[in-house]
């Protein structure tokens, strides 16, 4: 049996990548703001104290459905004291970063896997990941 999909046939129809952009850049802004508060043990009231906004206002900034300007963007930067706005260059300058370059040196197959102790304040190029295998 065939089913007529009418969202599906609408979102084809009408599909706009710029939107698609906007939505994924505006939530995973607010996805970062919120961890920052989170992180700092702020609520919203004590943003929107430091910020000199009504805690309506800023509810309504971090909601996801609201259009932030750079001005408002770098309002709430400079309250939140990090930096919410960074390009990809620019962070691989500050953080003077490439591509990580990921060796597999060995899988070891188990759920429970004891990580070794290193001594990572002596100069090492040394990086142990892990990764848990389905």
């Amino acid at each position: 049996m065939e089913y007529n999909n009418v969202l599906q046939q609408h979102i084809n129809e009408h599909y706009d990548p710029e939107i698609d952009m906007f939505v994924k850049l505006s939530f995973n802004l607010i996805d970062e703001i919120h961890a920052i508060l989170e992180r700092k043990g702020w609520t919203q009231n004590e943003l929107a104290d430091k910020m000199g906004k009504t805690p309506a206002e800023v509810s309504k900034w971090i909601s996801g459905s609201h259009n932030l300007t750079i001005r408002s963007i770098a309002k709430l930067s400079v309250a939140l004291e990090e930096d919410l706005f960074i390009t990809l260059s620019k962070a691989k300058e500050r953080f003077q970063q490439t591509e990580p370059e990921v060796k597999v040196v060995t899988v070891i197959k188990t759920v429970r896997v004891e990580i070794p102790k290193y001594n990572f304040n002596e100069k090492t190029d040394l990086q142990v990941v892990y990764k848990k295998l389905a």
